[in-house]
């Protein structure tokens, strides 16, 4: 059974509901406290500000297509008017399946 623990606060997530979001999606492996794997790090770009911000930190124990379900489900029911219009990703095959995307950019 995998487990994670996400982070994040209501003003940060209320970002991911921009029309024409720009999504920026990676994950960071050394310095993940035990028992974690990897650390998935949603950004998105700030039109308003014009910088990028982290939005998101899901604390994943592994690192298989469950995992991903279960943050992205995570993500998509706690921010329901998630549509992105540009993702950038290293794992596109994830990203083709749960979103509706016009662009998958690899990071």
């Amino acid at each position: 059974m995998q487990k994670m623990m996400c982070f994040s606060k209501p003003e940060l997530l209320d970002l991911l509901a921009y029309p024409e979001l720009q999504m920026f999606v990676d994950a960071t492996f050394d310095v993940v406290p035990h028992p974690f794997y990897q650390c998935l790090i949603i950004m998105i770009f700030d039109v308003g500000v014009k910088t990028y911000v982290p939005t998101a930190w899901i604390l994943m124990t592994g690192k298989t297509d469950e995992c991903y379900w279960q943050a992205f489900n995570w993500l998509t029911s706690t921010v329901q008017n998630i549509t992105p219009a540009y993702i950038g990703v290293d794992f596109e095959w994830f990203f083709s399946a749960k979103f509706p995307i016009t662009s998958l950019m690899p990071s």
